[in-house]
């Protein structure tokens, strides 16, 4: 047996040591090459990187890779991980393919909300509307089971999987003649090249699809990311130079401009050190100090590194009750009243916690 784990980039980067894993340049026919095998030779829609993303090299494997018994999908900083942390070898592919038919991420949990809500929120609800009667016309009997996915409580992402070369051909094979159907009646008239990748958005869930109604044994692999997204870098860099000029409102604005073309930085895919909320909340404490002519958080640093320590740091000590603490470092009662409606608390408790500080 023998297992090919292909690395889709678009930048050079740092590839495994491992032989598993083989680096492949996706969009390669648009872009000056990195030195990697090319999804832009043979049968290829290299060109149509922008919209399909890491499916350009997936459609490269399926119609130009005829080698190895197993084949599998990793991302330049994205890979499956066995629980030492380490990538997974060729042997634990196989060993695990032997008893399951697919390895896929942990799923990722909405909690409240369906994945139709997530993915309509971050994409809007008519892609996913013709998504399902593009499947109705190319596969009538899947649409149960397209309902059934998408109106759970979970997903899978990153179009990441290891299966059999004959499982990956008829994915590729059921993907694809959906696609053809989706093409005529999908607008391609995006703004911003982010939700370009329609093809590679719509797709990431849809191995769920195949393989329920397949009735294919899944295994749930976690999943290492070696680095933040760069987008993720270059917007915590902006707030962090509007933090530092104390340009609150400015840094407002362009949180929520931003996170209208970039959704997933919310992501834990994307923001690894779970920064970003803690962003959006100092944002809305600095503001309404300011509207109450105070300063206290911005006194105390207008260094956001610093201010994303002190509000861990608060978090804590709201929850010992340690007014000491509180205030040594002058917390404002805005930073407190966010903090603990925030918390995972019980209505019940929050409103202890907001009368125990009242009357401190």
């Amino acid at each position: 047996m023998s297992t090919k784990i292909f690395t889709f980039t678009h930048k050079k980067f740092t590839p495994p040591l491992d032989k598993t894993y083989v680096p492949i340049q996706v969009g390669a026919a648009v872009s000056p090459s990195l030195g990697y095998l090319s999804d832009g030779t043979g049968d290829n829609i290299s060109d149509l990187n922008k919209y399909y993303g890491e499916l350009t090299g997936m459609y490269w494997i399926w119609k130009n890779y005829a080698e190895d018994d197993y084949i599998g999908t990793s991302h330049y900083r994205r890979y499956f991980i066995n629980e030492s942390q380490q990538l997974v070898s060729e042997a634990e592919v196989e060993n695990i393919l032997q008893t399951h038919d697919v390895i896929v991420p942990v799923h990722m949990n909405c909690g409240d909300r369906t994945y139709y809500d997530i993915f309509a929120a971050a994409h809007g609800p008519e892609i996913l509307n013709i998504t399902r009667a593009a499947i109705q016309t190319a596969f009538p009997e899947y649409d149960k089971t397209f309902q059934t996915v998408f109106s759970e409580h979970t997903y899978y992402y990153g179009n990441l999987f290891i299966t059999s070369h004959s499982h990956f051909n008829e994915y590729m094979e059921w993907l694809f003649q959906i696609f053809t159907a989706l093409e005529p009646t999908l607008k391609m008239d995006f703004t911003d090249l982010y939700h370009q990748r329609v093809f590679g958005f719509i797709s990431e869930n849809l191995i769920h699809v195949w393989a329920r109604h397949q009735q294919l044994s899944l295994y749930e692999c976690a999943v290492g990311i070696t680095s933040e997204k760069a987008e993720t870098k270059e917007f915590k860099l902006a707030m962090s130079q509007l933090f530092k000029t104390r340009q609150i409102q400015t840094a407002h604005d362009m949180f929520y401009e931003y996170l209208k073309l970039r959704p997933d930085i919310r992501l834990p895919l994307s923001d690894l050190h779970g920064e970003i909320p803690i962003i959006e909340q100092l944002i809305y404490i600095c503001t309404e100090e300011d509207n109450a002519g105070l300063s206290d958080t911005l006194d105390y640093s207008s260094d956001l590194n610093h201010l994303i320590q002190l509000f861990r740091a608060v978090k804590a000590k709201i929850l010992e009750q340690d007014t000491e603490f509180l205030s040594k470092y002058h917390i404002s009662r805005y930073m407190i009243a966010v903090i603990i409606a925030n918390s995972p608390l019980s209505p019940n408790e929050k409103q202890e916690y907001l009368l125990f500080y009242t009357l401190s």
